[in-house]
């Protein structure tokens, strides 16, 4: 069983995270549609560049993850630069939404 969460948290930088925070997104996906239980989090990328998209990310993805995200599960914050930048903004949107739980996928 995988904990509750509001969000998926990436700060980017590091080879395979976004890959990764997807595969884990596609198992809260996965175990709410089997049971009804629990929510789907959010998948937030915190520092990914300036023009970022989902669909500039997709290819990112294994391709069963790819495309079953919509821009309604993904989060991009596209201001921050720096690993400090990245968690100061996070802080900001988590406070924003009111999130209270999240996992923080990190190498």
């Amino acid at each position: 069983m995988l904990p509750e969460v509001d969000a998926i948290v990436v700060l980017a930088g590091g080879r395979g995270r976004i890959n990764s925070a997807g595969d884990v997104w596609a198992r809260y996906r996965e175990l709410h549609q089997a049971s009804g239980v629990g929510k789907i989090p959010v998948l937030m990328f915190s520092g990914v560049g300036h023009n970022v998209t989902l669909a500039s990310l997709k290819p990112q993805f294994r391709v069963g993850v790819a495309s079953e995200l919509t821009d309604q599960d993904v989060l991009i914050e596209s201001v921050s630069n720096t690993t400090l930048e990245n968690a100061a903004e996070f802080v900001s949107i988590a406070q924003a939404r009111s999130w209270r739980k999240i996992l923080l996928i990190t190498s």
